[in-house]
């Protein structure tokens, strides 16, 4: 099935793997941010989802709608910024989709929001918990969709990523780049889990998301299986010929070098190499079931952990970053 669909955050990360997937299929992408992407197959719509105003006509024609658009939790960004962008910017499009017929809305908001957990593998029923000011923007925006849209009579599903990574990241960059140069320490305790996801297996997950997913219901799209941090970065190194890190940092010590850098990095502006988020990626467990996508959606990803990760090293060497 083709027809014309929309993708918010076309030209971010996600967004961009996902506009290439569904044009591969035959699908006609409305792509909407401020500076959109142009190519075959590509319609250009020029847009700032925090402004109502910008949004008459986005979902015209479009048979189905795929969120992508978020402000990431970078060092620097503002509470309300986020909140602005994830929830308000949210909000306003699916308002603006209320106007017309969209067909299905995949809202794409984050594994993170579950917060880091004592269990290593939680899934779609936990209680979220989130710590970071991202976590929660992600973890309200994707309430007050399901909220709204079940007021509006939307069929929305939401679709909660892990921790994606693969050509055309640049978030998790540094981290190569660390074991690259052998400045990389494991915090606490490298058991911990993660739950890595290649880009292309998520966007296969966001299209059965919209083909088979139940309005109302949360999925969450990870890679195959968890893997501890310890499995993860050695995957890096491996990948990048790099020597495996064996340094390991005590926690109470990398939260006091990180809260320091916290403040000297306000003080003189400049981005810390540890903040107290980047301590909990590393040292707390964010590990998760797919079990409800594989069985309601056939969601079946492909690349393992070793593929995956040296198709990023690849790229980014392709690309000079490396």
């Amino acid at each position: 099935m083709s027809g014309l669909a929309l993708v918010t955050g076309a030209s971010g990360f996600i967004g961009s793997q996902l506009t290439c997937a569904l044009v591969e299929r035959g699908w006609r992408v409305r792509a909407a941010c401020r500076r959109p992407p142009e190519g075959d197959g590509i319609e250009p719509f020029a847009c700032d989802l925090t402004a109502a105003s910008s949004l008459p006509g986005i979902a015209s024609g479009v048979e189905r709608v795929f969120h992508c658009a978020g402000l990431l939790g970078r060092w620097g960004t503002r509470d309300e910024s986020l909140h602005a962008v994830n929830v308000g910017g949210s909000l306003n499009l699916l308002d603006s989709l209320a106007q017309g017929s969209c067909g299905v809305f995949v809202h794409v908001s984050a594994g993170g929001v579950s917060g880091p957990r004592r269990e290593r593998i939680v899934d779609e029923e936990v209680r979220c918990a989130p710590r970071t000011p991202y976590e929660r923007s992600k973890h309200e925006a994707e309430q007050r969709v399901l909220e709204r849209a079940a007021r509006l009579g939307l069929p929305v599903v939401v679709a909660r990523p892990t921790f994606t990574y693969g050509p055309g990241d640049s978030h998790k960059l540094g981290l190569f780049r660390a074991v690259q140069r052998g400045l990389f320490a494991f915090i606490g305790e490298p058991r911990s889990v993660i739950h890595p996801v290649f880009v292309q297996d998520l966007s296969r997950g966001l299209l059965l998301a919209a083909e088979r997913g139940r309005p109302g219901e949360i999925y969450i799209l990870g890679g195959p299986r968890p893997v501890t941090k310890r499995a993860l970065v050695h995957a890096i190194a491996d990948a990048l010929g790099a020597a495996r890190p064996r340094l390991r940092l005590p926690r109470p010590l990398a939260e006091l070098a990180a809260a320091g850098l916290e403040r000297a990095g306000r003080a003189v502006g400049f981005e810390p190499p540890l903040t107290r988020g980047r301590v909990s990626m590393l040292a707390d467990n964010f590990g998760y079931s797919i079990r409800k996508a594989r069985r309601e959606l056939g969601y079946a990803p492909r690349f393992d952990l070793q593929q995956g990760v040296a198709l990023a090293v690849r790229d980014y060497r392709a690309r000079g970053l490396l």
